[in-house]
Protein backbone atom coordinates (compact mmCIF):
# COMPACT_ATOMS: atom_id res chain seq x y z
CA UNK A 1 0.00 0.00 0.00
CA UNK A 2 1.49 3.09 -1.14
CA UNK A 3 1.96 5.73 1.91
CA UNK A 4 -0.35 9.15 1.19
CA UNK A 5 0.91 12.46 2.73
CA UNK A 6 -0.74 13.58 5.77
CA UNK A 7 -1.94 16.75 3.28
CA UNK A 8 -3.71 14.07 1.30
CA UNK A 9 -5.45 12.34 3.86
CA UNK A 10 -6.63 15.91 5.03
CA UNK A 11 -7.72 16.73 2.15
CA UNK A 12 -9.84 13.22 1.31
CA UNK A 13 -11.50 14.06 5.24
CA UNK A 14 -12.07 17.51 4.40
CA UNK A 15 -14.24 15.93 1.00
CA UNK A 16 -16.00 13.74 3.13
CA UNK A 17 -17.23 16.24 5.83
CA UNK A 18 -18.51 18.46 3.13
CA UNK A 19 -20.48 15.59 1.70
CA UNK A 20 -22.12 15.27 5.58
CA UNK A 21 -22.46 18.95 5.85
CA UNK A 22 -24.51 18.96 2.49
CA UNK A 23 -27.03 16.24 4.04
CA UNK A 24 -26.82 17.49 7.64
CA UNK A 25 -31.08 17.95 8.04
CA UNK A 26 -31.42 14.31 6.86
CA UNK A 27 -28.91 12.84 9.24
CA UNK A 28 -29.96 14.97 12.58
CA UNK A 29 -33.00 13.78 11.63
CA UNK A 30 -32.49 10.24 11.63
CA UNK A 31 -30.17 10.58 14.98
CA UNK A 32 -33.44 12.30 16.05
CA UNK A 33 -35.67 9.34 15.34
CA UNK A 34 -33.02 7.08 16.82
CA UNK A 35 -31.71 8.40 19.94
CA UNK A 36 -34.20 10.74 21.03
CA UNK A 37 -32.26 13.65 20.48
CA UNK A 38 -33.99 16.99 19.89
CA UNK A 39 -33.09 18.22 16.60
CA UNK A 40 -31.20 20.79 17.31
CA UNK A 41 -28.75 18.97 19.80
CA UNK A 42 -28.69 16.37 16.75
CA UNK A 43 -27.42 19.34 14.00
CA UNK A 44 -24.97 20.06 16.69
CA UNK A 45 -23.22 16.62 17.25
CA UNK A 46 -22.93 16.77 13.21
CA UNK A 47 -21.32 20.47 13.08
CA UNK A 48 -18.93 19.29 15.77
CA UNK A 49 -18.15 15.73 13.90
CA UNK A 50 -17.35 17.70 11.02
CA UNK A 51 -15.43 20.49 12.97
CA UNK A 52 -13.37 18.19 14.82
CA UNK A 53 -11.45 17.13 11.63
CA UNK A 54 -9.88 20.23 11.43
CA UNK A 55 -8.06 19.25 14.74
CA UNK A 56 -6.94 16.16 13.27
CA UNK A 57 -5.50 17.73 10.40
CA UNK A 58 -3.61 20.43 12.99
CA UNK A 59 -2.66 17.69 15.40
CA UNK A 60 -1.32 15.66 12.39
CA UNK A 61 0.97 18.44 10.94
CA UNK A 62 2.28 19.06 14.30
CA UNK A 63 6.22 17.75 14.79
CA UNK A 64 7.36 16.76 17.35
CA UNK A 65 10.49 18.66 19.66
CA UNK A 66 13.64 16.50 19.15
CA UNK A 67 14.71 14.92 21.60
Amino acid sequence: MAEVSVHERFRLIRNWSLIIQEHKAEIAEIMTLENGMSLNESLSEVDYATNYTKLIYYLSVIKKPPM
